[in-house]
């Protein structure tokens, strides 16, 4: 099969450090590791892709208002046998278990030809492939943060956060490149 685009195994590792997304995620401001990840073993027994911490406690805090939940991954593709060694996508998903309710998925995947931008803000594309970063979440915003702000307003607010969150790790990823 043919190998992985190294931009993908790149953005994948970026992402699973979980606990280093403040530096691509400006509103939050820490990840703590509550329970790590499995180690994982290519179908050849050599390392595998990297695992993100199966259990994360996240904060956010600005303006005097702080707000935390507990995620855990519940979905993990890509990363086992055949599907790892055989340029398949890798995706992650997660859920809330304590604290503000959100969920989401997101997914890595070598674009079409190799060129062009991608998905929800793209990702690492130098030299040789670009990466398509697709991200999915469905999240409950705090009450006094909706009442300050109004329903479209705040909606409007969040997808443009978002989509800045996506272009800063592309940025992130891409600096980070051998």
């Amino acid at each position: 099969p043919p190998p992985r685009p190294p931009q993908l195994e790149h953005s994948w590792a970026r992402w699973a450090e979980l606990e280093r997304a403040p530096e691509w995620m400006p509103w939050v401001s820490r990840v703590e590791v509550e329970e790590p990840a499995a180690e994982s073993t290519s179908c050849a027994g050599a390392a595998g892709p990297p695992r993100p911490p199966r259990r994360s406690r996240w904060t956010c805090a600005t303006g005097g208002f702080e707000v935390s939940w507990v995620a855990e991954i519940s979905q993990l593709e890509g990363l086992e046998g055949a599907a790892a060694a055989a340029g398949a996508p890798r995706s992650m998903g997660w859920a809330t278990v304590e604290g503000l309710p959100s969920e989401g998925k997101v997914t890595f995947a070598a674009a079409e030809g190799g060129g062009g931008e991608g998905g929800a803000g793209g990702g690492a594309g130098r030299g040789g492939g670009t990466t398509v970063v697709e991200l999915v979440l469905e999240h409950t915003l705090p009450p006094p943060l909706v009442d300050a702000m109004g329903g479209e307003g705040l909606e409007g607010l969040v997808r443009a956060t978002l989509q800045h969150t996506m272009e800063t790790f592309r940025d992130y990823a891409e600096r980070s490149l051998p």
